[in-house]
């Protein structure tokens, strides 16, 4: 693990802060979510949605 993070350039950052840090507009184009969609569930069950949907195909 340490040798892989020798290899990795930039600061690391918890979980928690990667949402504050997301493109919001950028996820809903790249994933097709409408607000439709976003009215009966989140952005991350939506996304979890999409990309379970492409592993399964």
């Amino acid at each position: 693990m340490i040798v892989i993070k020798s290899l990795v350039k930039g600061t690391e950052i918890g979980l928690e802060e990667l949402e504050k840090r997301a493109d919001q507009a950028q996820i809903h184009k790249h994933y097709k979510i409408s607000a439709v969609e976003l009215g009966i569930s989140s952005l991350s069950d939506a996304m979890t949605c999409r990309i379970a949907a492409r592993d399964a195909l």
